[in-house]
């Protein structure tokens, strides 16, 4: 019962019992004579038009206080349940009634549109002489006046129009008083309005101003609430049980069924023995006893088995068993069910299972709210708060209700996919016709991901045409009803992050600023300083690098690093910015890092189906005008369009679309720029594998973009033909987990599936993506982006706007001559016979680790020295060390002193590369040196570029000298370990490796830096910031533990040695800082662990780096301390077991 009905309901009850108790003195007798004769005599005045001086008055003083009889018009609360519509009319979405006191759900309906049934049932049970009389019921109100004079239980004996003017006109305060003076007022009204109206108009207003419970005003209503069918199409046992309700709203059929079906037999007899409407045959056909409620009741308390549960409707044995079940149940007589078993006619009533069915939202859910909440923007306003329902206001959206029931069947059968139930075994939700998505048992998925659990509950598709902005499909849910994954949330709308979706916001901004496809960027180990934060270190989804890629291939195979590149190029705020104008209406935090363009910011899939319906139509936005008080600065001024027209209940129209709104917000050829490497599905391929199959159509091209966040949460796919742009999102709506669901293996198959249904399947033209005037075609060399040169390895073929195309010629592929014998680079001296051309590759100082790790060669760094110039002087030369070399401590300076006449040499060191004086090394030497040890140069208390020379003397007092630069460096290197923080933990499954980064500087030139874990030597940078990825591993407390140790021989000659590494203990520590008191097995080398209980168990690990420079100094950094944690999944509180892993998960490598 609704706080509406029980609340009249008990102000009746209370009135009653006060009646009853009434005191009942002389004076109350007379006033109560008085005003019934007062009533009778205004009766028979006003019927027969005589005119008596006394009666005039006593009606002039009841009629002076009322309002005009056209009241019953002006006063008619205006209210009419919305009701929205697909863009064609013939699908009902949802239907939305007046939430105000008083008011609810009605649809105004002609009295001759009722079934004839609900206007016999009403007038025959209320007011049999209702077409005779003027408007009020003399007899009814004799009757009920002796009733009341006798003691009995109140009657009001109001007529039909009576009830009318009390429904309408009465105060709602007065309406349920029980007074005399209430009642002559009605009857002065009741007189006056049937003098001006029909009866006909009358009744019509009664029948749809009834309130008839559960929110329901007006016959329509009711029919629609409780037997979901039009007031015309009631039956007369339908009729006779809606006709009693109006008197007791809370004894409706749903809320008190009993005293429903009693009142409806009592009705139907007395339609039979007191207006003579229907023969007593009639009226026991027509009385029903039970309906599928009842029914689940009577099984449930086991009166029924479940044959007579399912066939009581049709089958009489089981109807005649479910009567005496009611008998038992205590809601009929014995008397009263054998009576019933012989009546004709079936005994079963269609009623709806709850009151608020009719509103439970099951097309298009999510779009239908939206465009409810529109709706109330729109024309709803604080002066008239209500203005959608008074207006009964009748909405055609621009929903396509088959692309809306493919693109559910996709999600829906995509989901119960990952959940480990096949397409053909798909079963909809309750409530869905089972052969609803029966088109999609053959969907197209990876067979692989069958029959396993992957923890993906719910996904979201939404549809745009890109030419007008119109909202064509939109699933905010696969299931609005299953509470288990929020289904009411609308997920469309919901922020989440967009992973790498976002990307072609990136590149579409590089490419405004003057970068093209063919930008060369180096997909390399990058890291980007971060300050106060730690360096960011970017990786790839495969968790590889692909050294040189051009825009178009890095965007396509979705590399994050050069994505990464790429923002710090064009910058955040310009990408913001970008998004905000293109439709993204979040983004509005006050600072955003580099991976925003991995996706690290919240969107709504809305927005970004909006956006890329921009790319689609070439750069431009279509749609309607953002409303004036949800303007923002450098936000879109367009929003996507779902309303294609309102209509009042009169059928006015009040609103209509007529045609988009639009904004070019980029040029078309940077547009078609963005199209067309969107839509090669070539430079896709090599990083989707199998999967890059549902991002396109065999027929047509498609532009599409997947995306995913680290750690699984969201999948997407997003993509437009010229016609159609549709984004979906995989997911749970709380944010958990999926288990290896990324967006091209949760999301691309709805994605394609939507895709193939709304163009392929349905027939639509193949429209190609416009190419503008000003768009060029170019080969350039695939390692630069430049122009090919005889000795590039790929040539490629790239688009450009005119202007932008390269000039200069390929640098990365690059020709050396070199001594095909000692393998160093030919001088002009260098014979003919010995030269050889190799071609190597040259890439920036960044990807010298790649180049390195890749096994890429490179071109010597010696000049061939055996002839010519660069020979060393035989008579006077410096051999080592060589020209511009680092050198520390004490170096062995040697090469050659012996010239014709040799008398002396000695060798000089002077500061700078043109020294204004010379200090002498050692002493002057008189013997001749050839190719052997000149002298011995301390250089620790030095350090700068310093000019070495050997000067020879000869007899004759003649000299000549040789004279190299070097760089002497005593200062080690500097070096702090920046991430990862001393004692930060880390979890297997939630973390996947330790991103190692070094801050190492030197005075002169660093070399290297080489990586350290618990004594192991994991790696080398040549790179700065040096950086190096672990991938964490458990190594087990039984793994061997050791270090190398150096060990002095009897002949006085160390060797290092390999030895057992000793053992002691480490406190624990918590999160704050407090020991847990259990302690640490730690091996001498850093490596220890920690055993826990119920399964726990954690690793410890001492990281250490060390820089090298040049001249061979090295440093060692403090050490950090590192844990890493065994993932332990909680056990279930109900069962205390660890949950299954998921069933049947095969191996997968990374795709995107």
């Amino acid at each position: 019962m609704n706080y509406e009905s029980e609340h009249i309901l008990i102000k009746r009850r209370r009135r009653d019992r006060r009646w009853k108790h009434r005191p009942r003195p002389v004076l109350r007798l007379a006033q109560v004579l008085a005003a019934i004769l007062i009533v009778i005599v205004a009766v028979n005045v006003l019927m027969v038009g005589s005119a008596v001086g006394a009666v005039v008055g006593v009606y002039t003083s009841f009629a002076r206080d009322l309002p005009d009889a056209s009241a019953i018009e002006t006063e008619q609360v205006e209210f009419e349940t919305v009701r929205i519509y697909d863009r064609t009319g013939q699908h009902l979405l949802y239907e939305s009634y007046d939430p105000r006191p008083f008011s609810g759900d009605r649809t105004f309906l002609p009295l001759e549109e009722m079934s004839s049934w609900v206007i016999s049932a009403t007038v025959g049970l209320e007011d049999r002489s209702f077409w005779e009389n003027p408007g009020v019921n003399p007899v009814g109100l004799g009757r009920a006046f002796v009733s009341n004079l006798r003691g009995g239980q109140v009657q009001g004996g109001s007529s039909i129009t009576q009830q009318l003017i009390k429904n309408i006109i009465i105060d709602p305060e007065e309406r349920y008083e029980r007074s005399y003076t209430r009642k002559i007022k009605e009857v002065i009204m009741a007189l006056e309005i049937t003098r001006r109206y029909s009866k006909e108009q009358i009744l019509e207003w009664y029948l749809n101003h009834n309130f008839y419970g559960n929110y329901a005003y007006g016959i329509e209503a009711a029919s629609r609430v409780y037997f979901d069918k039009s007031a015309s199409d009631l039956t007369v046992g339908e009729a006779v049980m809606l006709a009693t309700v109006p008197q007791y709203p809370a004894f409706n059929p749903i809320d008190n069924p009993q005293d429903a079906y009693r009142r409806q037999q009592k009705a139907l007899d007395a339609l039979v023995t007191e207006a003579g409407y229907l023969t007593q045959d009639e009226a026991n056909a027509a009385k029903k006893f039970f309906d599928d409620n009842v029914l689940s009741d009577l099984y449930d308390e086991g009166l029924i088995n479940e044959f007579d549960r399912a066939n009581a409707a049709t089958d009489q044995a089981a109807s005649d068993r479910v009567l005496d079940a009611l008998v038992e149940y205590g809601w009929i007589d014995q008397a009263a069910a054998d009576q019933a078993k012989s009546y004709g006619g079936s005994r079963w009533l269609f009623l709806r299972e709850k009151a608020t069915e009719r509103f439970e939202n099951l097309a298009a859910p999510h779009f239908a709210l939206y465009v409810l909440d529109e709706l109330q923007r729109r024309f709803n306003t604080v002066d008239d708060p209500y203005y959608i329902w008074r207006k009964g206001l009748q909405v055609y959206t621009t929903l396509d209700y088959d692309l809306q029931k493919a693109a559910e069947c996709a999600a829906r059968v995509r989901i119960a996919a990952l959940e480990g139930t096949p397409a053909d075994q798909y079963v909809p939700p309750q409530g869905t016709p089972p052969d609803t998505c029966a088109a999609f048992a053959t969907m197209d998925m990876q067979p692989n991901l069958e029959g396993a659990d992957h923890n993906a509950h719910n996904a979201s598709v939404v549809a745009i045409r890109p030419p007008t902005g119109e909202i064509l499909a939109m699933v905010g849910s696969v299931d609005y009803n299953n509470a288990e994954i929020d289904g009411e949330v609308n997920i469309a709308l919901a922020e989440n992050q967009p992973g790498s979706s976002f990307k072609p916001f990136t590149y579409l901004e590089s490419f405004l600023q003057g970068f093209t496809p063919a930008t060369r960027i180096m997909d390399v180990r990058t890291v980007f300083p971060n300050p106060p934060e730690p360096p960011y270190v970017p990786e790839n989804y495969d968790r590889k690098y692909h050294g040189p890629q051009l825009a178009r291939y890095a965007l396509q195979r979705s590399y994050n690093i050069p994505t990464v590149w790429l923002m710090d190029q064009v910058g955040v705020k310009n990408v913001i910015d970008l998004a905000h104008r293109l439709g993204i209406n979040s983004l509005g935090e006050e600072y955003y890092g580099l991976s925003l363009t991995l996706g690290g910011g919240d969107v709504r899939l809305m927005d970004m189906v909006y956006a890329y319906s921009v790319f689609a139509n070439g750069g431009v936005m279509a749609g309607q005008p953002v409303a004036e008080s949800n303007q923002r600065p450098g936000y879109r001024t367009l929003d996507p369009v779902s309303v294609l027209q309102v209509r009042d209940k009169d059928g006015q129209i009040v609103y209509s679309y007529e045609q988009a709104e639009t904004e070019r917000l980029i040029d078309q050829q940077h547009a078609y720029l963005l199209q067309d490497i969107q839509s090669d599905y070539n430079a896709r391929k090599a990083a989707y594998g199998d999967w890059a199959r549902f991002l396109e159509l065999p027929d047509r091209p498609i532009a599409a973009k997947t995306g995913s966040t680290n750690d699984w949460t969201d999948g997407w796919t997003i993509g437009y033909a010229p016609q159609l742009a549709v984004g979906v999102w995989v997911g749970n709506a709380d944010n958990t987990k999926m288990y290896e669901v990324p967006g091209s293996r949760g999301a691309a198959p709805i994605f394609h599936a939507v895709m193939d249904y709304a163009l392929t399947q349905r027939g639509e033209p193949v429209l190609e993506f416009e190419r503008p005037a000003g768009i060029i075609e170019r080969s350039v060399c695939w390692e630069s982006g430049l122009l090919p040169t005889p000795d590039c390895g790929r040539v490629v073929s790239e688009l450009f706007i005119e202007g932008t195309e390269p000039t200069r010629f390929d640098t990365v592929w690059r020709a050396f001559e070199i001594n095909r014998e000692n393998g160093k680079l030919a001088t002009v001296y260098t014979p003919a016979e010995l030269r050889e051309r190799r071609v190597y590759q040259i890439y920036p100082p960044e990807a010298a680790d790649w180049v390195r790790e890749q096994g890429i060669a490179q071109p010597p760094n010696e000049y061939d020295a055996t002839v010519g110039a660069n020979v060393v002087d035989a008579e006077v030369g410096i051999i080592s060390p060589a020209p511009f070399s680092y050198i520390k401590g004490p170096v062995e300076i040697r090469g050659n002193a012996r010239l014709d006449g040799f008398a002396n040499y000695r060798v000089e060191f002077g500061e700078g590369i043109s020294p204004s004086g010379w200090a002498q090394i050692g002493p002057t030497h008189s013997e001749p040196v050839g190719e052997g040890p000149l002298e011995i140069w301390d250089t620790t208390p030095y350090n700068g570029l310093y000019s070495l020379r050997v000067v020879a003397t000869r007899g004759d007092g003649s000299t000549k000298e040789s004279v190299i630069q070097v760089t002497a460096d005593n200062q080690a290197p500097t070096v702090k370990i920046e991430a990862p923080a001393e004692g930060q933990r880390f979890v297997t499954e939630d973390d996947e490796w330790i991103s190692i980064t070094a801050n190492a500087t030197d005075d002169w030139a660093m070399d290297r830096v080489d990586f350290f874990l618990s004594g192991r030597k994991i790696g080398s940078s040549t790179v700065a910031p040096y950086s190096l990825r672990w991938d964490l591993e458990l190594q087990g407390q039984g793994a061997a533990q050791t270090i190398q140790q150096q060990v002095v021989q009897p002949d006085g000659s160390v060797i290092t040695q390999t030895v057992p590494a000793a053992v002691f203990s480490l406190p624990e520590t918590g999160s704050d800082g407090a020991p847990t008191g259990r302690r640490f097995t730690v091996y001498e080398n850093g490596f220890g662990f920690l055993v826990g209980a119920n399964g726990a168990y954690t690793e410890t690990h001492l990281i250490q780096v060390k820089a090298y420079d040049r001249a061979g100094n090295e440093t060692v950094s403090q050490p950090v301390r590192v844990f890493v944690a065994k993932k332990i999944k909680k056990a279930d509180p109900a069962t205390g077991r660890l949950p299954d892993p998921p069933a049947a998960i095969r191996p997968v490598n990374r795709t995107l």
